[in-house]
């Protein structure tokens, strides 16, 4: 719907002239009075033309994005009129949605001009975005008449979560998943052992093949690349409640980011795994393939983090369907006194966790004492995250991502 308003200075003027025209008369008063409203008519002729003859359209072709990314959107709009169009002022509203300090772009259009705006964006959120609508603000050559309106399209753009690879990070000097499954795996499966290397500090002491470590004098562990009789569990923490000081849902972003890239190195390595999403409605997913892992990536883009359950009563209510005692890895923003209570009386009974987290409530050196019993909580470095992304959004869009 067209929202159109007129200059009230000049329809005061217009009006005080047709009064004094009609009170005074004479030749003067005509030319003045008809001067006003030669020059009303034809802004208002001329804004409704621009109306119906200016076009915009998106023309950007690509369709899929990674949180980071940097891309130009462009937008043509041609004038098919014959006026000037002085002031025409262009907001994407997609685009509004993504760039917190974006007003739009206003532009002036001679006769038969198009052109081409770009607008920089840089992808800081995930989701999907309609970047095909626009608000329109055109206003005549006198500034008489100033008329907004909209024009509806469709060009819908997905922000994937962005996947790196997290090889690189370390848990005292080890590889990450391997600690990783050190630590929640209760069962190991002999017949996934690919080979041997030596006992780094961190290994778990049930991986060391003592045969072969008694016949060459040093501690020889095995690898292990698939978890086979027990299932992987990671529960994703998505209360909304941990990002009331993230405006800007940066935090969020780097949570999802590291849940996806942790997920496909596993997948890289053979090994399923069970997801246990806590979010508003809460989610269960079962990630054993590539197109296991596209729909988990789908979901991250479709669902924000608007959770009201606290991870530890999540955890709780989750408990009775696993298939095993195995033990359980956990995602959050922030390690608590209360998540690290709760961690600790669930190790006395047989569990056993590892924690990835963003944000600290306790100091150092008890994150220290939980590894030493068991319980490894391991900070999200920012850094890692800065790497190079594992799969691209070329190979993510083969696949069944819709």
């Amino acid at each position: 719907m067209a929202k159109i308003r007129i200059s009230i200075k000049y329809l005061v003027l217009l009006i005080l002239s047709a009064i004094f025209l009609y009170v005074q008369g004479g030749s003067l008063t005509h030319v003045i009075f008809y001067m006003l409203f030669i020059t009303f008519l034809i802004s208002f002729i001329s804004i409704i033309i621009a109306r119906f003859g200016l076009n915009i359209s998106n023309v950007t072709t690509a369709r899929f994005y990674t949180c980071g990314e940097k891309e130009y959107i462009d937008t043509m709009v041609k004038n098919n009129t014959i006026f000037i169009l002085p002031y025409c002022n262009i907001t994407n509203e997609g685009i509004a949605k993504i760039k917190k300090n974006y007003s739009g772009d206003a532009v002036t259009l001679s006769v038969n001009e198009h052109r081409i705006i770009s607008e920089e964006l840089i992808y800081i959120c995930r989701g999907k975005f309609d970047l095909g609508t626009y608000e329109v603000e055109l206003k005549d050559l006198f500034g008489i008449f100033s008329l907004t309106y909209k024009i509806e399209g469709k060009k819908q753009i997905k922000i994937f979560p962005r996947v790196y690879d997290v090889s690189g990070m370390s848990i005292r000097g080890s590889d990450i998943i391997e600690n990783t499954l050190s630590v929640v795996t209760s069962k190991e499966d002999p017949h996934s052992t690919k080979d041997m290397r030596k006992y780094r500090e961190g290994d778990s002491l049930k991986r060391i093949n003592w045969k072969v470590s008694a016949k060459l004098n040093d501690l020889y562990v095995r690898n292990f690349d698939t978890v086979s009789g027990e299932e992987f569990n990671i529960f994703i923490d998505m209360n909304q409640s941990n990002y009331l000081l993230d405006p800007y849902g940066k935090n969020e972003e780097m949570l999802m980011d590291f849940s996806a890239s942790l997920i496909y190195s596993f997948l890289k390595r053979s090994i399923s795994t069970r997801l246990f999403v806590n979010n508003l409605k809460e989610e269960t997913l079962e990630i054993e393939n590539k197109i296991d892992f596209e729909k988990f990536l789908n979901y991250l883009i479709e669902h924000k983090s608007e959770g009201t359950t606290p991870i530890t009563s999540f955890i709780q209510m989750q408990k009775l369907r696993l298939s095993s005692v195995a033990g359980m890895a956990i995602i959050t923003h922030t390690l608590s006194e209360k998540l690290l209570t709760f961690m600790m009386e669930n190790k006395e009974r047989g569990n056993s966790f590892v924690l990835f987290y963003l944000k600290s409530e306790i100091n150092e050196d008890s994150v220290l004492a939980m590894s030493n019993i068991g319980i490894v909580c391991h900070k999200i470095d920012e850094e890692i995250l800065d790497e190079e992304v594992a799969v691209s959004i070329e190979e993510l869009i083969k696949g069944q991502v819709s």
